[in-house]
């Protein structure tokens, strides 16, 4: 018997009741500490920064040339002001958001927007985009992963797809979800 199915044969003995999926996760995350750390969540997760890099990008690509104040952008997002001012921060350093301090700043975006990717903006938060091809931090497999090379399809989608979108598409792609 694996440890995996004697982690889940205890815990039918020991709770004697079913476990959703998430309660199977977090058990098996207890027996099996690296299927939880490094699992599916992380085939295509964005982090919610890198989600708002990306959508405040788009947002301030669609204001053109003018300024938009992190309040203006936080409200139009629905997001907490600080954790942005945090993100449009990075954006700031990175070179891809000019910034003004004071009641009359905000924020513009500093680049060429036929140039810039999303991928950039993932990068300029998050560091390079890591294709995984394992559901484990390190391989368990020997030879041939159980889901084939799935995992590793889908990331490099994910990121042809982030490399392939230019800031100067995705303004109409928000006007549509208004």
């Amino acid at each position: 018997m694996s440890r995996v199915e004697r982690c889940f044969e205890e815990k039918a003995t020991f709770g004697a009741k079913k476990l959703d999926s998430l309660g199977q996760k977090r058990y098996l995350g207890s027996c099996y500490p690296e299927l939880w750390v490094a699992g599916m969540s992380e085939v295509v997760r964005f982090s919610e920064a890198a989600a708002l890099a990306m959508h405040a990008m788009a947002l301030l690509a669609e204001h053109g040339e003018g300024w938009m104040t992190l309040k203006d952008v936080a409200k139009a997002l629905a997001v907490s002001e600080s954790h942005l001012a945090k993100v449009l921060q990075r954006l700031a350093r990175r070179g891809l958001v000019n910034s003004v301090r004071g009641p009359r700043g905000g924020f513009r975006v500093a680049v060429d927007v036929e140039e810039v990717t999303l991928l950039d903006v993932y990068e300029a938060v998050e560091g390079p985009f890591r294709i995984r091809g394992c559901m484990f931090a390190s391989p368990k497999c020997e030879g041939a992963c159980i889901v084939g090379g799935l995992l590793g399809t889908v990331n490099r989608q994910v990121r042809e797809h982030l490399a392939r979108a230019r800031l100067s598409d995705l303004p109409a792609l928000l006007r549509s979800d208004r």
